[in-house]
């Protein structure tokens, strides 16, 4: 077992961007597929079942490791694009209403020291200035998401929501 892990390891090391994982993600396919048709003919149910869970295990790992790969050297600064207006945390309300009704934008990250650290809504900015009037500040309205530099990378930061649980 110990030698099997070693040779993954050393051929991970020689073949980098998921190359490794896509051939791993092949090889478990291809034994799941085998699981399945001697499942099947040897009327052996639950052999058939397990197959199914490891194709579809593979093939979402494939999936995962593709979305990275394309992700990887892009930053999050980057995915906002040039088009997305942004809210600073210390912004009042006033200035969302300003950029919503000079665009087609309605939402609206926040950010604040570089870091982008929130999310406001249409619903939530329309509710608090019905409510509250336009002076409030954007930091104590929006909805707060773990905080995430805007230069980190969007592969490092999928990564980090998939192992934390985040949306």
């Amino acid at each position: 077992m110990r030698l099997l892990a070693h040779l993954v390891h050393e051929f991970a090391q020689q073949h980098p961007g998921g190359r490794a994982t896509n051939i791993a993600v092949r090889i478990g396919q291809v034994l799941a597929a085998m699981f399945g048709i001697y499942g099947l003919f040897s009327g052996n149910i639950f052999m058939i079942i397990i197959a199914f869970f490891i194709f579809n295990g593979a093939t979402q790992e494939g999936r995962l490791v593709q979305l990275r790969t394309q992700l990887r050297g892009y930053t999050v600064r980057q995915a906002f694009g040039q088009q997305v207006g942004v809210l600073s945390a210390n912004d009042t309300l006033q200035r969302a209403l300003t950029m919503r009704v000079g665009g087609l934008q309605t939402d609206f990250p926040v950010v604040h020291n570089g870091y982008y650290v929130g999310f406001l809504s249409d619903g939530a900015l329309m509710t608090t200035v019905q409510n509250s009037g336009p002076d409030i500040l954007v930091r104590d309205v929006m909805s707060q998401v773990a905080p995430v530099a805007l230069l980190d990378d969007l592969a490092d930061v999928q990564e980090r929501m998939s192992t934390e649980g985040l949306q």
